[in-house]
């Protein structure tokens, strides 16, 4: 990440790169109304947001350093992944939580929500239950 690049290439334009991360990270990228692109596009458009959202991954360096000083969760934790992250989830979340409970959305990609909002929730209310 090079700090203030992001912001001076998409601010304005942040809807070029989210047409492409739908189009290319979802399974149905028709699941993914006009309306609903335009409200991910409003609130990454400008660069104040779009510097915040980039320095979450700026982070990362970090993050590995602190996170080996933390001792694993103790509280039931829910991990649910897409066809792209469950492998991920199911061999990482285990080091950071004792009791964990995985559940895969494996026909939907990164945007869960918007791809299949009925297993989330049913996986969420069943985990609450």
């Amino acid at each position: 990440q090079v700090k203030g690049l992001p912001e001076q290439l998409l601010a304005g334009r942040f809807q070029y790169l989210l047409d492409w991360l739908f189009h290319y990270v979802m399974i149905d990228d028709s699941k993914m109304t006009p309306l609903e692109r335009n409200h991910y596009a409003a609130a990454y458009n400008d660069a104040e947001s779009i510097r915040a959202s980039n320095a979450w991954y700026q982070t990362f360096s970090q993050d590995i350093q602190d996170a080996q000083t933390y001792s694993p969760l103790e509280m039931p934790v829910l991990g649910i992944g897409s066809y792209i992250s469950y492998q991920y989830m199911k061999m990482g979340l285990p080091h950071v939580a004792r009791n964990l409970e995985m559940v895969g959305i494996l026909d939907s990609g990164h945007y869960l929500f918007e791809e299949q909002p009925e297993q989330v929730l049913d996986a969420v209310f069943s985990f609450l239950n």
